[in-house]
């Protein structure tokens, strides 16, 4: 076997996963690589044309889990299109592995994920996935939870746009997963002026989880996260 055979047998839409060949992917990842970058700079040339193969995604998927640092770039470039044609593009990729997508590529380019995050004129969703890369990044010693905590303040206090979005809910949620006391009184804003949705998650809940003790509630983020 040699990478380009690898490669073309992750193109095929089956339920079988090609176990095989992705292991040889991994162990020449400096051949791969190259490749794989070159797939994902052609869907986002043309994301809106039609895709006859799973090879992107393997591709995606791939660059995020060997942490490939020109893989970040072209991530944040994907939650950067239209809302349309992401939900073609990635489906639930945006809203399930993105997050770790961004936090695995990032390699210190925080302030990236935050213009992206703090960009209204993106989809909401695409924000949401970057903040939630941060949670990532926290959990994985990138990021202190003290940086993040002042980082979720500053969002609410002044940086996001003051009428709801996905990206308010999100920033509640992080906030909240953190046990961010200093956030707690712009969290009781957001739901006061209809920023934050309490369909996504009622005020009363998030006062009950900041009454628990911050190592429970951290150890709760990271089985959920």
């Amino acid at each position: 076997m040699n990478i380009t055979e690898a490669i073309y047998a992750l193109r095929p839409f089956t339920s079988k996963v090609p176990q095989e060949e992705l292991a040889f992917i991994r162990a020449n990842w400096s051949e791969a690589e190259p490749v794989l970058l070159k797939e994902i700079d052609a869907r986002l040339e043309n994301p809106t044309g039609k895709h006859k193969d799973a090879l992107s995604i393997y591709a995606i998927h791939l660059c995020a889990e060997m942490k490939s640092q020109e893989a970040f770039g072209r991530c944040l470039n994907l939650c950067r299109l239209h809302e349309p044609v992401l939900d073609e593009l990635l489906g639930d990729i945006l809203t399930g592995t993105m997050p770790e997508m961004l936090s695995r590529t990032c390699h210190g380019r925080v302030d990236e994920i935050k213009a992206l995050i703090e960009d209204n004129s993106l989809a909401e969703f695409s924000r949401s996935s970057a903040m939630e890369s941060l949670l990532h990044m926290m959990l994985d010693g990138q990021l202190s939870r003290e940086e993040l905590a002042e980082y979720c303040v500053s969002l609410m206090r002044e940086k996001l746009e003051r009428c709801h979005s996905n990206i308010w809910d999100t920033v509640v949620f992080v906030s909240t997963g953190i046990h961010a006391d200093e956030a707690l009184p712009f969290i009781k804003k957001a739901y006061e002026r209809g920023l934050a949705d309490p369909g996504y998650e009622s005020l009363e809940h998030i006062l009950e989880v900041f009454q628990e003790p911050l190592e429970n509630v951290l150890q709760r983020t990271k089985k959920t996260a």
